[in-house]
């Protein structure tokens, strides 16, 4: 289960998104959980992972009041003939932003569940530059609530880039961005970040 949340709490992390400047995607609200409001998610996740049943909604807040998670069982299912699945839809939220929405098949692999495939875990790294062309024309060029959808044919992934709000914070640009991510085995990833425009053209996380 450890793997389970390291994993969870690292889907958008690869040495690609780092490199083109997309490293607001590493801010989850997951890596926002202290140690014990880590260790009592975990808790709750392994247990529901096994004795939820499919349709149920598993609440959980951690005792401070800050963090929150919500789990929704959509279906179990048998893969490959010998391997029991689950397709969950987590709502992961830390008070600070909006809430971020995942959704994933877990699979039963020697009594572990482990997750079959994450929303870019199969990234390539044209996944991200093609990604990055999108997002930085979304941005520099976008409308606000104007969706930009893309689909990479080469690899088959796809999403949308969607700036919701624009402000001047000192001088500086910035955009409230909603970010969509599909994989090609259909794994989702949604996300809200507030980006700045720096100097040197790049946007980052504000704050960061």
């Amino acid at each position: 289960m450890r793997r389970l949340i390291a994993a969870l709490a690292m889907c958008l992390l690869t040495p690609t998104v780092l490199a083109l400047n997309f490293s607001f995607l590493k801010y989850s609200a997951l890596n926002r959980f202290t140690d014990s409001e880590m260790a009592a998610f975990r808790g709750v996740v392994s247990d529901s992972m096994t004795n939820a049943r499919d349709g149920q909604v598993v609440e959980w807040q951690s005792e401070s009041g800050k963090v929150s998670a919500k789990m929704l069982f959509r279906a179990t299912y048998v893969n490959e003939g010998t391997t029991t699945c689950r397709r969950v839809l987590f709502k992961i939220s830390d008070g600070l932003r909006p809430p971020e929405n995942y959704k994933f098949d877990l699979c039963n692999n020697e009594e572990q569940w482990v997750f079959s495939q994450t929303s870019v875990s199969s990234f390539t790294v044209d996944d991200w530059t093609y990604l990055k062309d999108i997002a930085v024309e979304a941005l520099e060029n976008g409308k606000d609530g104007s969706p930009v959808s893309w689909y990479f044919r080469k690899t088959g992934n796809s999403g949308v880039v969607t700036p919701l709000s624009t402000t001047r914070i000192e001088g500086t640009i910035c955009r409230e961005t909603a970010f969509s991510i599909i994989s090609r085995q259909g794994q989702t990833f949604d996300g809200r970040y507030e980006l700045c425009q720096q100097e040197s053209g790049d946007w980052k996380l504000r704050g960061r």
